[in-house]
């Protein structure tokens, strides 16, 4: 007759630390590929539109401006006062203002936020002859670094942005989608200031 009156015994099987240490390093790339994957597919309609130099100068360290202006008619033009802008896509308007934003509070966070996909309507991009749009842009958000820059036309209410195109003579314009508001807000602040 056998003593069943013992308690079961669980056998736990032993882990060799090699395996542990295989397995953690193995789920933290796995998490470090789904983060780029998630970054890069939150954010390629936007390089394609402002262009991967472009983007990263909105990411980067460069300077930032943001530039009122006025379109020029030939009798204006004549009349322009201030230094002509160096971009050729503002050779038409006439700067009224200037704000530096480079080093702003909150401009870390509003750069980022212009190369989220999630802030504009793709479905709606459109490119319409700057001759025929330039009454529609009352400012522009000016990125540099180096030799490089980018110009991003903005209209009355940061509903629509643009970015000349490869010809100089067309806008590619795509509306904003809850970038309109912020805009609003970080831009009323730094004029408030």
């Amino acid at each position: 007759m056998e003593d069943n009156s013992r308690s079961a015994e669980i056998e736990i099987p032993e882990v060799s630390g090699r395996l542990v240490f295989l397995s953690c390093l193995g789920l933290a790339a796995i998490i470090g590929l789904g983060g780029a994957w998630y970054r890069v597919s939150t954010t390629d309609d936007c390089v394609r539109f402002w262009g991967v130099e472009g983007s990263q100068l909105i990411v980067g360290e460069g300077e930032a401006e943001l530039l009122e202006f006025k379109p020029m008619d030939g009798e204006d033009a004549s009349e322009a006062s201030g230094p002509e802008p160096a971009n050729p896509a503002l050779a038409g308007f006439a700067v009224t203002a200037r704000h530096v934003l480079t080093g702003k509070p909150g401009m870390v966070h509003f750069r980022n936020a212009l190369t989220l996909d999630r802030y504009f309507d793709w479905t709606r991009l459109e490119s319409v002859p700057l001759a025929e749009s330039q009454e529609r842009w009352q400012q522009a958000l000016v990125f540099s670094g180096g030799e490089k820059q980018l110009t991003i036309l903005l209209d009355e209410g940061y509903q629509n942005w643009g970015r000349l195109g490869e010809d100089g003579e067309t806008v590619d314009v795509v509306p904003a989608v809850n970038l309109d508001r912020m805009t609003r807000e970080y831009i009323g602040e730094l004029e408030e200031n």
